[in-house]
């Protein structure tokens, strides 16, 4: 499970000047002007909710929480944007897409843990697609724009996030670097707030337009199964081999659906995999060309990508090569790193270095203090 926090306490210093207390302190006031400050070395987490508008209607009130470090001083904010899935601002995994963990890891918990013992704070945030039925502590939101946009429509959702870290933090857009997982790749270049950052971190990104991926990693994971069953024992063969063989039926059933798409074979209202067909399309025009997105982004983006991610197949290492071969965009391998840089229910030493030092020396690279 996720890092365990000590206990913490909060001196409040109210009414003095910043320079009085902590360099740089506006990064820590809250709403009422309030500094929190905490003894060396320890982590301070702050709930907070947060409102999502469009045209001056809200869409939805989101649950995030801030994670102070102690030694702060001019270090960036993390921001997490939410990825794949349904997850809250714990960033609950239950598997890495082939496996199934022993435990449910709280991925973005652990990694909010893991950089502010490094000196960054970080805010994280839950997906609005995130429903009381799938964590009882998220907000029942209406997903009408999602369908009809598809996942493009949750860049409002990083927008309002780093409007709260601006207006109500107190954090310059200049000192926010985003990190996201998957499909939150797209949906933060595609954001105001994504666009003006100086730095963007995506794990584990898509190589492909989605629809070609979700065929290929179908495809990818039964090959895998079969692997397994040519080295299980008997008793097992059996069972791999028909899990391998439903996989590539989906597969085929997956590629044939999409085709009638293309086709527009489907009746006015018909729904794929539980959403309207407009959320497809809105889907594969925001991953239509996702190489050029990286090229043509303002800022500089790392690609993390864990050593031990056995989804990805060699068409989609190839594609991240190429994409780490771009001037803006640095692509790294982590070591001891799944598809969520996490290993055995936890952070790995050796993948938390390398992350920490890479963050370090690409906000160093663009003229920023550390």
């Amino acid at each position: 499970m996720f890092l365990s926090f000590l206990s913490f306490r909060l001196l409040f210093v109210i009414g003095l000047p910043c320079s009085f207390v902590l360099a740089g302190c506006p990064f820590f006031h809250n709403a009422s002007g309030t500094l929190e400050a905490k003894a060396f070395g320890q982590t301070a987490e702050r709930d907070h909710t947060f409102e999502v508008k469009s045209n001056g209607t809200v869409l939805s009130r989101l649950n995030g929480r801030f994670y102070a470090a102690s030694d702060w001083q001019n270090l960036p904010v993390v921001l997490f944007v939410p990825g794949s899935g349904n997850p809250s601002h714990l960033g609950t995994q239950k598997g890495n897409g082939i496996e199934t963990y022993t435990e449910p890891v709280d991925v973005v918990a652990s990694w909010a843990a893991t950089l502010a013992e490094e000196g960054f704070s970080s805010f994280t945030y839950d997906k609005r697609t995130c429903q009381p039925a799938h964590d009882p502590a998220c907000h029942a939101s209406p997903l009408g724009d999602i369908y009809e946009e598809g996942p493009r429509a949750l860049s409002k959702d990083v927008d309002a996030a780093c409007t709260y870290l601006q207006t109500q933090l107190v954090i310059p857009n200049e000192n926010i670097i985003l990190w996201t997982h998957g499909q939150g790749g797209q949906v933060v270049l595609s954001s105001e707030c994504g666009r003006n950052a100086k730095l963007n971190i995506i794990v584990s990104p898509l190589t492909d337009r989605v629809d070609r991926l979700l065929v290929r990693s179908l495809h990818h994971r039964a090959s895998l199964l079969r692997q397994e069953a040519s080295q299980a024992p008997e008793a097992r063969v059996a069972s791999l081999t028909a899990r391998a063989n439903t996989l590539t039926n989906r597969a085929a059933s997956f590629e044939a659906t999409f085709l009638s798409i293309d086709s527009d074979r489907f009746i006015e209202g018909a729904k794929f995999l539980g959403v309207p067909l407009s959320f497809w399309f809105g889907w594969r025009e925001l991953t239509e060309e996702i190489d050029l997105q990286l090229a043509k982004h303002p800022g500089r983006v790392i690609l993390f990508k864990g050593d031990k991610d056995l989804s990805y197949d060699n068409e989609d290492v190839r594609n991240l090569r190429s994409f780490g071969k771009q001037n803006n965009v640095e692509l790294v391998f982590v070591p001891d790193g799944d598809h969520h840089l996490v290993n055995q229910n936890s952070i790995a030493p050796a993948a938390r270095e390398t992350v920490v030092r890479t963050i370090k020396n690409a906000w160093s690279g663009l003229g920023s203090s550390l």
